[in-house]
Protein backbone atom coordinates (compact mmCIF):
# COMPACT_ATOMS: atom_id res chain seq x y z
CA UNK A 1 0.00 0.00 0.00
CA UNK A 2 1.28 3.46 -0.89
CA UNK A 3 2.45 5.50 2.09
CA UNK A 4 0.84 8.81 2.99
CA UNK A 5 4.08 10.69 2.37
CA UNK A 6 4.44 9.25 -1.12
CA UNK A 7 0.76 9.90 -1.85
CA UNK A 8 1.14 13.54 -0.82
CA UNK A 9 4.31 14.00 -2.89
CA UNK A 10 2.71 12.45 -5.98
CA UNK A 11 -0.44 14.55 -5.51
CA UNK A 12 1.64 17.73 -5.17
CA UNK A 13 3.65 16.90 -8.30
CA UNK A 14 0.49 16.18 -10.30
CA UNK A 15 -1.17 19.41 -9.16
CA UNK A 16 2.00 21.37 -9.84
CA UNK A 17 2.22 19.93 -13.36
CA UNK A 18 -1.40 20.85 -14.12
CA UNK A 19 -0.97 24.39 -12.80
CA UNK A 20 2.32 24.83 -14.68
CA UNK A 21 0.72 23.62 -17.93
CA UNK A 22 -2.18 26.07 -17.51
CA UNK A 23 0.11 29.08 -17.00
CA UNK A 24 2.59 27.96 -19.67
CA UNK A 25 -0.09 27.66 -22.35
CA UNK A 26 -2.12 30.77 -21.42
CA UNK A 27 0.80 33.01 -20.36
CA UNK A 28 -1.55 35.34 -18.45
CA UNK A 29 -2.98 35.04 -14.96
CA UNK A 30 -6.69 35.45 -15.64
CA UNK A 31 -6.98 33.02 -18.60
CA UNK A 32 -4.90 30.49 -16.68
CA UNK A 33 -7.13 30.67 -13.60
CA UNK A 34 -10.24 30.37 -15.78
CA UNK A 35 -8.78 27.29 -17.43
CA UNK A 36 -7.95 25.75 -14.06
CA UNK A 37 -11.42 26.41 -12.66
CA UNK A 38 -13.24 25.02 -15.72
CA UNK A 39 -11.05 21.99 -16.40
CA UNK A 40 -12.37 18.82 -14.78
CA UNK A 41 -8.87 17.36 -14.74
CA UNK A 42 -7.49 20.42 -12.95
CA UNK A 43 -10.33 20.44 -10.41
CA UNK A 44 -9.86 16.71 -9.74
CA UNK A 45 -6.08 17.07 -9.39
CA UNK A 46 -6.25 20.05 -7.03
CA UNK A 47 -9.05 18.34 -5.11
CA UNK A 48 -6.89 15.25 -4.73
CA UNK A 49 -4.04 17.42 -3.40
CA UNK A 50 -6.43 19.03 -0.91
CA UNK A 51 -7.55 15.59 0.23
CA UNK A 52 -3.96 14.43 0.75
CA UNK A 53 -3.29 17.57 2.79
CA UNK A 54 -6.40 16.82 4.86
CA UNK A 55 -5.09 13.31 5.52
CA UNK A 56 -1.76 14.73 6.69
CA UNK A 57 -3.59 17.13 9.00
CA UNK A 58 -5.73 14.24 10.27
CA UNK A 59 -2.62 12.22 11.17
CA UNK A 60 -1.08 15.24 12.89
CA UNK A 61 -4.21 15.87 14.99
CA UNK A 62 -4.40 12.19 15.97
CA UNK A 63 -0.74 12.16 16.97
CA UNK A 64 -1.10 15.30 19.09
CA UNK A 65 -4.30 14.43 20.95
CA UNK A 66 -4.61 10.63 20.88
CA UNK A 67 -1.17 9.27 20.13
CA UNK A 68 -1.14 5.78 18.63
CA UNK A 69 -4.57 4.42 17.76
CA UNK A 70 -5.51 0.96 18.92
CA UNK A 71 -6.53 -1.67 16.38
CA UNK A 72 -10.07 -1.81 17.72
CA UNK A 73 -10.42 1.97 17.33
CA UNK A 74 -9.41 1.75 13.68
CA UNK A 75 -11.85 -1.11 13.06
CA UNK A 76 -14.74 0.79 14.61
CA UNK A 77 -13.98 3.88 12.53
CA UNK A 78 -14.00 1.80 9.34
CA UNK A 79 -17.33 0.25 10.27
CA UNK A 80 -18.98 3.57 11.10
CA UNK A 81 -17.44 5.48 8.20
CA UNK A 82 -18.93 3.41 5.40
CA UNK A 83 -22.47 3.58 6.80
CA UNK A 84 -22.20 7.29 7.66
CA UNK A 85 -21.02 8.24 4.17
CA UNK A 86 -23.79 6.16 2.59
CA UNK A 87 -26.48 7.75 4.77
CA UNK A 88 -25.21 11.27 4.09
CA UNK A 89 -24.99 10.67 0.33
CA UNK A 90 -28.57 9.40 0.27
CA UNK A 91 -29.75 12.46 2.15
CA UNK A 92 -27.79 14.74 -0.18
CA UNK A 93 -29.74 13.55 -3.24
CA UNK A 94 -32.40 16.04 -2.14
CA UNK A 95 -29.91 18.89 -2.63
CA UNK A 96 -28.12 17.60 -5.75
CA UNK A 97 -28.57 21.01 -7.47
CA UNK A 98 -26.15 22.51 -4.94
CA UNK A 99 -23.37 20.02 -5.64
CA UNK A 100 -20.16 22.03 -6.20
CA UNK A 101 -16.60 22.32 -4.88
CA UNK A 102 -17.78 24.21 -1.80
CA UNK A 103 -20.13 21.36 -0.99
CA UNK A 104 -17.36 18.77 -1.46
CA UNK A 105 -15.13 20.73 0.92
CA UNK A 106 -17.87 20.96 3.56
CA UNK A 107 -18.65 17.26 3.23
CA UNK A 108 -14.97 16.37 3.64
CA UNK A 109 -14.63 18.54 6.75
CA UNK A 110 -17.79 17.02 8.24
CA UNK A 111 -16.47 13.51 7.62
CA UNK A 112 -13.16 14.21 9.35
CA UNK A 113 -14.92 15.86 12.30
CA UNK A 114 -17.17 12.81 12.63
CA UNK A 115 -14.15 10.51 12.70
CA UNK A 116 -12.54 12.62 15.44
CA UNK A 117 -15.73 12.36 17.51
CA UNK A 118 -15.86 8.57 17.14
CA UNK A 119 -12.22 8.23 18.14
CA UNK A 120 -12.51 10.45 21.21
CA UNK A 121 -15.62 8.54 22.33
CA UNK A 122 -13.78 5.23 22.04
CA UNK A 123 -10.78 6.66 23.88
CA UNK A 124 -12.97 7.90 26.75
CA UNK A 125 -14.51 4.41 27.02
CA UNK A 126 -10.99 2.97 27.12
CA UNK A 127 -9.85 5.40 29.83
CA UNK A 128 -12.83 4.46 31.98
CA UNK A 129 -11.69 0.84 32.26
CA UNK A 130 -7.95 1.50 32.38
CA UNK A 131 -6.58 1.69 35.94
CA UNK A 132 -3.43 3.70 35.17
CA UNK A 133 -3.67 6.65 32.79
CA UNK A 134 -1.07 9.41 32.73
CA UNK A 135 -1.94 13.03 33.40
CA UNK A 136 -0.78 13.88 29.90
CA UNK A 137 -3.35 11.48 28.45
CA UNK A 138 -6.10 13.09 30.55
CA UNK A 139 -4.99 16.56 29.48
CA UNK A 140 -4.94 15.57 25.82
CA UNK A 141 -8.39 13.97 25.88
CA UNK A 142 -10.00 16.91 27.72
CA UNK A 143 -8.36 19.39 25.37
CA UNK A 144 -9.47 17.38 22.34
CA UNK A 145 -13.07 17.23 23.59
CA UNK A 146 -13.14 21.00 24.14
CA UNK A 147 -11.62 21.64 20.71
CA UNK A 148 -14.19 19.39 19.02
CA UNK A 149 -17.07 20.98 20.89
CA UNK A 150 -15.81 24.44 19.89
CA UNK A 151 -15.54 23.37 16.25
CA UNK A 152 -19.07 22.01 16.36
CA UNK A 153 -20.41 25.31 17.67
CA UNK A 154 -18.48 27.36 15.10
CA UNK A 155 -19.54 25.20 12.15
CA UNK A 156 -23.13 25.10 13.43
CA UNK A 157 -23.22 28.90 13.57
CA UNK A 158 -21.81 29.17 10.04
CA UNK A 159 -24.21 26.65 8.53
CA UNK A 160 -27.26 28.23 10.19
CA UNK A 161 -26.19 31.69 8.99
CA UNK A 162 -25.70 30.33 5.45
CA UNK A 163 -29.08 28.58 5.53
CA UNK A 164 -30.83 31.78 6.66
CA UNK A 165 -29.08 33.76 3.91
CA UNK A 166 -30.22 31.22 1.34
CA UNK A 167 -33.90 31.84 2.26
CA UNK A 168 -35.20 28.39 1.48
CA UNK A 169 -34.31 24.73 1.50
CA UNK A 170 -30.54 24.44 1.47
CA UNK A 171 -27.93 21.75 1.96
CA UNK A 172 -26.71 23.92 4.82
CA UNK A 173 -29.68 22.67 6.84
CA UNK A 174 -28.39 19.13 6.55
CA UNK A 175 -24.93 20.15 7.73
CA UNK A 176 -26.49 22.16 10.58
CA UNK A 177 -28.37 19.10 11.84
CA UNK A 178 -25.20 17.02 11.60
CA UNK A 179 -23.27 19.51 13.73
CA UNK A 180 -26.11 19.69 16.28
CA UNK A 181 -25.84 15.91 16.68
CA UNK A 182 -22.05 16.05 16.94
CA UNK A 183 -22.10 18.87 19.49
CA UNK A 184 -24.62 16.95 21.61
CA UNK A 185 -22.47 13.82 21.40
CA UNK A 186 -19.33 15.75 22.38
CA UNK A 187 -21.08 17.32 25.36
CA UNK A 188 -22.40 13.91 26.45
CA UNK A 189 -18.94 12.36 26.10
CA UNK A 190 -17.38 15.15 28.15
CA UNK A 191 -20.01 14.73 30.89
CA UNK A 192 -19.45 10.96 30.87
CA UNK A 193 -15.71 11.50 31.22
CA UNK A 194 -16.14 13.92 34.14
CA UNK A 195 -18.50 11.56 35.96
CA UNK A 196 -16.16 8.61 35.47
CA UNK A 197 -13.23 10.60 36.86
CA UNK A 198 -15.29 11.71 39.86
CA UNK A 199 -16.38 8.13 40.43
CA UNK A 200 -12.77 6.95 40.28
CA UNK A 201 -11.67 9.66 42.72
CA UNK A 202 -14.45 8.69 45.16
CA UNK A 203 -13.76 4.98 44.58
CA UNK A 204 -17.42 4.41 43.76
CA UNK A 205 -18.70 5.68 47.12
CA UNK A 206 -21.35 8.27 46.18
CA UNK A 207 -23.22 8.02 49.48
CA UNK A 208 -20.73 10.41 51.13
Amino acid sequence: MISLRRYFVLSALAAGAVIYHAFATRRQFFPATVALSTSKLAVATVGNLSFSMALCMYNLVIKIFLGTLREIELERVKEKLSSAIMETCLALTIFREEFNMSFVGMFTVLTFVKVFHWLVQDRVDYIEVTPTVSRLAHTRIVTFLLVLLSLDVVFLHQTIAAALAHKGHSVQLLFAFEYIILASAAAATFLKYVLSMVDAAMEGRWDG
